[in-house]
This record gives structure tokens, C-alpha cells and sequence, in this order.
């Protein structure tokens, strides 16, 4: 394929380069945000469990690859180049670090939902519920992971960014990643008001 980087973007690329660009820019400003909260967990918390130390840390080695990975691809997308706002080179590494990082997190906060139902006090007919509901999280949570790998597999197979946007299989991945992480989050908020508030 042609080199099209120094034609003018068409009316589509220029809303996509502006939404990588900013999505870019709020990825970084959470990352400080985790930073901050990692310090504060280290220092109220010292004598938490070693897991639990462990499990923070590896959740902010995790973001910390992630972040690089996808700075390092907005650098080569936006600062590198010289008028060219939409390449049409390959994805580099963000096949990896949107979809498959992105669905880990769901899955944890659904054995701590599990975890939180478990309460002495409980009927049989709400304990019953209550797995319900968290086997329902975890049934979006795992679809969610399995669309991510689908759309991060989808998005490594594509030779150039345009493709990522006109492949229909591409746009289905996407969509029940995006889909089902979006009704699990919404699941998992309701579920944690409701366990704090009782």
C-alpha cells in the first residue's frame, strides 16, 4: 500500500487522530492518579497481607506497561512525523494494551463481589440471588476479556489503521468487548453501592 501520509486527512481521520491523541493524553493523567493511589495504599496500609501488596503491584506494573506502550505508539503516530496526523502503518502494539489489558481488572472485582455476598446473615433465597447476580458479572466480565482478545487478535492482523476501522470483524470484536465491559462495570457499580450501603 501506498505511503498516504502527507495527503490531507479526509473528513473521518480527523476525529479518530483527535480522539487517539486525547484518549492519549487522560491514559497518562490516570496513571498519576494510580501513582497516587499506590502511595496512599503503601503508606495507611503497611501492614497489609503480602497477596494483597503483591496484587497492587502488579496491577501498576500492568498499567505502567500499558501506558508506555501506548505513549510510545502516540509518539510514533503524532511527534514523529512531519505533517502526517493519520499514518497508515501498522497498529505497533496496541492490539495488546487497549483490549487484553483493559478486560484483567473486571475479573478481579468479581471475586471481590463474590467475596462481599458471602455474608452469615443471609436467607437462602438471597444468597441465591446474590450468586446469581455475581455469576451474571462474571459472565459479562468474561465475555468482555474474551472480545478484548478477540479485538486485540482482530487489530494485530491488520496491516495498516485504516483497516482496523473498515474490517467488519474488527467492529464486531470491538463491539462486544466494548459491550460487555460496559454493562459489567454498570453491573459491578450497582453491585458495590449496594454492598456498602447495607
Amino acid at each position: 500500500m501506498e505511503n498516504r501520509c502527507c495527503e490531507p486527512m479526509g473528513n473521518w481521520e480527523k476525529p479518530i487522530s483527535i480522539a487517539f491523541f486525547v484518549g492519549n493524553v487522560i491514559n497518562v493523567a490516570l496513571l498519576g492518579v494510580l501513582l497516587m493511589q499506590i502511595y496512599i495504599y503503601y503508606d495507611k496500609f503497611p501492614h497489609d497481607q503480602l497477596r494483597f501488596k503483591l496484587l497492587v503491584a502488579l496491577v501498576f506494573a500492568l498499567e505502567m506497561a500499558h501506558t508506555t506502550i501506548s505513549t510510545s505508539d502516540a509518539w510514533s503516530l503524532f511527534a514523529s512525523r512531519k505533517a502526517c496526523w493519520f499514518p497508515t502503518e501498522s497498529p505497533s502494539l496496541s492490539w495488546l494494551t487497549i483490549p487484553i489489558l483493559g478486560g484483567v481488572g473486571q475479573i478481579y472485582f468479581v471475586s471481590r463481589i463474590l467475596y462481599l455476598f458471602r455474608k452469615p446473615y443471609s436467607t437462602p433465597v438471597t444468597r441465591i440471588l446474590k450468586g446469581f447476580i455475581s455469576a451474571i458479572i462474571a459472565l459479562f466480565a468474561i465475555s468482555g476479556l474474551v472480545g478484548g482478545v478477540l479485538a486485540g487478535v482482530k487489530i494485530a492482523g491488520v496491516n495498516d489503521l485504516h483497516g482496523i476501522f473498515l474490517d467488519k470483524a474488527v467492529l464486531l470484536a470491538c463491539g462486544i468487548w466494548n459491550g460487555s465491559a460496559a454493562i459489567c462495570d454498570l453491573m459491578i457499580s450497582a453491585s458495590l453501592l449496594y454492598l456498602v450501603s447495607t
